[in-house]
């Protein structure tokens, strides 16, 4: 297998890399490592467990690939291609030869915003999955699992102790990030919820100076106004991109075809909120050098993959079950439509108990909504030649959340109350009008899917749409019932691979 990267990787001697790895609490340098840990598949399993971080990287003596691996999120993609037999870091139209244009058809792009499984367009190139290694030497190419997935060990049994934990827990991987940026800006993206901000005040606190939070979107908006205040509160220097200063429509609309190619890699479709936002910054000399940080990963693993009461209804607890959650929750298809599509690349069941179903719904949505759609965001960053990390996936911080309980885990509550009480409110950035959600109530907070109907609010809080409707519609036109910017990408990365 060869190696053929479009992206530019760093590289040493015959080991190439992207991203930032930890083993522990030191930050490995890769010119250093040993090309022993790549001689057998034992030691190069071995050796990737030990690492924690945002990386991809490939060893390839001669041009010749003997490893390909990815993280636990695939922030960094990596595909190889069974036709040509090589590996890449970039899929590009010319790569295909699609003939069947079957996934195109069934509207996945529009109603998932990605092909499942390892799928690009093209049935002879796939994409490595997160925790996986491509192995190849003389006895052939395999794909080896080099970490099991996230499960639920609930050790931590006092919430004041769990508390305690993760902030001890979120300051240690907030220590390597800074350890990571040797003095360089560090960049939030802050959008006032606490993800965010739970990375800008968690970095004031540790003393890390060349500190600044960006915002973009409407300066009359929500968002700005919450990230203002805590801006003010903190001390910290807060730029904003502005989604209606009129270089950005010019810039976008002559750029859309050439980023959604780039970002799409066949797959998933881009993520386009941040990417005026990110070629703003290149104008803005203090962050221009920095490391940006966006807050992604805080919720799905404080909670957002546990229903709230749907299976715990006696007698729901069942494959089909957890199936319509996942359809309803993570998708835009209807259940019969998307139970039969999906039904393949969904988890299997049985399920013995509620703690087996949250670990397979939480595997299958970081194997495929984080790697394919979340975090193809970051490719938005990359394009505009901005370096990026994300604290909140950290691997210490990951297994913090396998040790608590559900029921710490259930609405999410655990995670902002620890947020609010132990970091955000001792540094001012706890905003008055946001106080913790209550108790649910049975009678109304959640229906089974198949008895009501799924609505999507028409948002458009960043001003997007003005910026991207106009040319996304020259393209294609216009379509009835499309509701958010999202839809819209998904219909127009469609129909630009069609062509």
């Amino acid at each position: 297998m060869k190696w053929q990267p479009r992206n530019d990787w760093h590289r040493h001697g015959d080991l190439y890399w992207r991203g930032y790895a930890f083993a522990g609490a030191r930050a490995i340098d890769f010119s250093t490592v040993n090309p022993g840990v790549f001689t057998n598949e034992n030691a190069a399993l071995l050796w990737l467990r030990s690492l924690n971080g945002c990386f991809a990287l490939v060893y390839a003596p001669n041009g010749r690939v003997r490893v390909g691996a990815v993280d636990g999120g695939r922030t960094i993609p990596l595909f190889y291609d069974t036709r040509t037999g090589n590996l890449l870091d970039r899929v590009t139209p010319a790569d295909l030869e699609v003939r069947n244009l079957a996934w195109l058809g069934r509207n996945w792009w529009h109603d998932l915003e990605f092909l499942p499984g390892s799928h690009t367009l093209d049935p002879k190139i796939r994409s490595l999955e997160p925790r996986q290694l491509l192995w190849s030497d003389a006895g052939g190419t395999r794909l080896l699992t080099y970490a099991e997935p996230l499960r639920q060990y609930p050790d931590i049994q006092s919430e004041v102790a769990a508390a305690r934990l993760f902030k001890e827990t979120l300051f240690s991987a907030l220590e390597r990030t800074i350890e990571l940026a040797a003095g360089r800006p560090l960049v939030v993206l802050l959008s006032g919820g606490f993800d965010s901000r739970l990375l800008l005040v968690g970095l004031r606190t540790l003393g890390y100076r060349n500190l600044h939070a960006l915002t973009y979107g409407l300066p009359d908006s929500d968002e700005y106004r919450r990230a203002r205040a805590v801006t003010e509160s903190t001390g910290v220097a807060h730029h904003f991109v502005d989604y209606r200063r009129p270089d950005l429509a010019p810039y976008l609309s002559a750029n859309l075809a050439e980023y959604t190619r780039y970002a799409a890699n066949a797959q998933s479709v881009p993520q386009e909120q941040e990417w005026p936002a990110m070629y703003a910054a290149r104008h803005i000399d203090a962050i221009a050098e920095g490391v940006f940080l966006p807050g992604l990963g805080g919720d799905t693993f404080g909670g957002a993959p546990v229903p709230q009461h749907y299976l715990r209804l006696p007698g729901r607890l069942s494959t089909a079950g957890v199936r319509d959650w996942m359809i309803h929750r993570y998708s835009r298809f209807d259940l019969a439509r998307g139970g039969s599509l999906l039904a393949e690349y969904l988890p299997q069941g049985p399920f013995p108990d509620e703690v087996a179903a949250i670990e397979a719904i939480r595997d299958w949505l970081v194997r495929e909504r984080l790697a394919k759609y979340m975090f193809n965001g970051l490719r938005s960053y990359e394009y505009e030649g901005r370096d990026w990390y994300l604290p909140l996936f950290d691997r210490a911080l990951r297994e913090f959340w396998g040790s608590v309980p559900i029921s710490m885990l259930r609405r999410r509550l655990a995670y902002r109350r620890w947020a609010a009480e132990g970091i955000l409110a001792p540094a001012g950035a706890l905003l008055p009008d946001e106080p913790l959600p209550p108790a649910p109530l049975w009678r109304s907070e959640w229906v089974p899917p198949g008895w009501k109907p799924k609505k999507v609010a028409q948002r458009d809080p960043n001003g997007l749409h003005e910026l991207l409707l106009p040319a996304i519609t020259n393209a294609i036109g216009s379509f009835e019932g499309e509701r958010t910017i999202n839809e819209w990408m998904g219909r127009y990365t469609s129909n630009l691979y069609r062509q």
